[in-house]
C-alpha cells in the first residue's frame, strides 16, 4: 500500500481535481514556494521554478537537490547544508523561534532569502517551504550601513586633519591672543620659547612687558607694537 507522501506525490502528477484550487492559489502568491521532503522538490509554484530556472536549474530534475544552492555564508541567521552538524531543515524545524537565511546565487548574483519551513500535515517528511527574497532590503541596509561608516570616517580624518593643522601652526608660529586692551589671553609654545618666558608669566600681562627695559617710556608703546606685529598673530 503507497504511504501517504507517495500518494500526494500521485495526486500532484495526476493532477488531481482536489489540488487545482489550491494550485492557483500557490502560483498567486509572491513568495517562492515549494512542497519538498527537503531536497527533493514534489511540487512548487511557478515564482520558485522560475527562480531556479535563472540559475539554469530544473526544480524537477531527479538530480536537483535544493541544499546544494545555499552558500555557506558565514552571517548570523544563514543556513546551509551541514550547519552546526545538521541538516539545514533539520536545524530549521528545530529552531522554529528563529528566523533563518539563505544565500543563492543566481545569473551571477548572490540573492538572500528569508526562509521558513513547516510540516505538511498529515503527510510525514513532506514540508512545506517558504523563501521571502530579501535581496533588496539587504542591499539598502548595506548602503545606509556604508554611508553611515563613510559619515564617521569622513568626520575622524576632517578632525585629525584639523588637529595636524593646529599641530603644525602651534609649532611653526609665534601665536599669541590678547583682549582690546593688549592683556594677553593666549601665547602657544614657540611664543614661550622663543621670547624666554613660562605661559604663566605672560598670561594677563600687558604686551608692553615684552618691551626692552632700555626703552624709553615714551618709545614704548610703538617699540613693542612694532615687535607684536613682528612676531605674533596679534589676534583680538
Amino acid at each position: 500500500m503507497p504511504t501517504l507522501k507517495e500518494q500526494l506525490k500521485q495526486r500532484l502528477r495526476d493532477n488531481d481535481p482536489a489540488y487545482r484550487y489550491y494550485k492557483s492559489i500557490f502560483n498567486l502568491v509572491s513568495d517562492l514556494i515549494a512542497l519538498s521532503d527537503g531536497e527533493r522538490i514534489i511540487d512548487a509554484n511557478s515564482r520558485f521554478t522560475s527562480f531556479f530556472a535563472r540559475a539554469g536549474e530544473d526544480v524537477f530534475a531527479p538530480d536537483f537537490v535544493l541544499s546544494r544552492h545555499f552558500e555557506p555564508i558565514d552571517k548570523y541567521g544563514y543556513v546551509y547544508e551541514g550547519y552546526e552538524g545538521k541538516r539545514w531543515f533539520e536545524h530549521v524545524l528545530s529552531n522554529q523561534k528563529e528566523h533563518y537565511r539563505v544565500g543563492i546565487v543566481a545569473e551571477d548574483k548572490l540573492h538572500s532569502f528569508n526562509i521558513a519551513l513547516a510540516a505538511l500535515e498529515p503527510v510525514e517528511g513532506i514540508y512545506v517551504i517558504t523563501m521571502t527574497d530579501i535581496t533588496e532590503m539587504i542591499g539598502y541596509k548595506n548602503s545606509l550601513e556604508e554611508g553611515l561608516r563613510n559619515s564617521v570616517e569622513d568626520k575622524r580624518e576632517a578632525e585629525f586633519l584639523l588637529r595636524q593643522y593646529d599641530y603644525a601652526m602651534n609649532v611653526s608660529n609665534l601665536v599669541s591672543r590678547s583682549d582690546p586692551d593688549g592683556n594677553l589671553t593666549y601665547v602657544n609654545d614657540a611664543f614661550c620659547a622663543v621670547l624666554g618666558y613660562d605661559r604663566e608669566e605672560l598670561i594677563g600681562e600687558n604686551v608692553l612687558v615684552l618691551c626692552p627695559p632700555d626703552v624709553p617710556d615714551s618709545r614704548k608703546k610703538g617699540s613693542c607694537c612694532d615687535t607684536w606685529r613682528v612676531t605674533s598673530s596679534f589676534c583680538r
